[in-house]
Parts: C-alpha cells; structure tokens; sequence
C-alpha cells in the first residue's frame, strides 16, 4: 500500500528523547505525513484517468481495435480457404456439388465483409436468427411426436445453437 512505510516511519518516532524529554514537533512530524499520504493517493487516484485519456497512449501489442482485427482474421480465413480449395482441389470444385457449395460459402463469407453496408449486414443478422428460432420450434414439434428419437433432435439443437454463436459473434456490435 502507498504510504505504509512512510507512516510506519512517522510512527516509529519515539514519544520522548533518552532524557526524558518530549521528542520535538512528534504530532507535527505524524500530521504533515498523514496528509502527504492522503493527497497523494487522492490527487493521483482521481488525476491519473485524466492523464491516461490527456495522453493518449496506443496499446504497443496492438495497433488496431479488436473489432478492426476481429474482420481482418476474418477476411484472411476466407481467403485462405478460397485459395485452398482453388490451388489444391481445382477439378474437383467442378465435380463434386458439395465442395462447390463449400466454395460458395467461403465466396460469399468474403462478399459478405467487402460489399454489404451494415443495414444489410444487420438485416441479413436478424432474419436468420428467426429462421433459427422457427427451426428451434418446429424441432420441438418433431420431438412431441414419438416417431423421431430425442437424441437426434437435441443433436440438431445443438447445430442450430452453433449456428446461432457463429452468426452472433460474425455479426456482433462494436462496442
């Protein structure tokens, strides 16, 4: 703690001199350090976010918000992938549908972060998290009936769970 060695200090200063005399200006000496004390915790305490804000200091480790990191680590995953499948799998994009569709889905991840204005972003956001509560819904319907296991239902809760925390933390306000 600040100031604990300057008051145990000031403290440590014995009532009366080896003559038996009073030791001098004690009460002064223990008042003048109390009050140092005290200033100093409450005039840098309550100055120092002044300062901080007045100085303006970037974080060394990293020079650009999380957010602005958060789509940059985002946009080089998608252009990994894309230049992934394109260089290691070329004839097999125009084969296989799924890996076609698996490149789409990277494409328009990338469309997606260069080409759409945040209205979109937001209203593309919104209307999937309702397809994914009506999913939710009709879910629970098919696990009323006694035709379809119940593991298999909460298997796919779980997909639509994932895909829920996928599109939230994708499409996340800053802030």
């Amino acid at each position: 703690m600040r100031g604990v060695v300057s008051l145990a200090a000031a403290l440590s200063i014995p009532f009366a001199l080896p003559d038996g005399g009073a030791f001098p200006q004690r009460d002064l000496i223990l008042f003048i350090t109390f009050v140092v004390i005290v200033l100093t915790l409450l005039v840098q305490g309550l100055t120092l976010p002044l300062v901080i804000q007045l100085v303006n200091m970037k974080d060394p480790d990293h020079d650009q918000p999380p957010e602005e990191q958060d789509r940059q680590v985002r946009e080089q995953l998608t252009e990994y992938g894309l230049t992934f499948l394109d260089s290691n799998y070329p004839g097999k994009i125009d084969t296989n549908p799924l890996l076609r569709q698996l490149r789409t889905r990277l494409f328009t991840d990338n469309e997606q972060l260069h080409h759409h204005s945040r209205e979109i972003q937001e209203e593309y956001r919104l209307i999937y998290l309702t397809l994914l509560k009506k999913q939710r819904q009709f879910l629970l319907q098919l696990n009323r009936s006694l035709a379809t296991d119940e593991e298999i239902i909460r298997k796919y809760q779980s997909i639509l769970d994932i895909e829920q925390e996928k599109l939230i933390s994708l499409y996340e306000e800053p802030g």
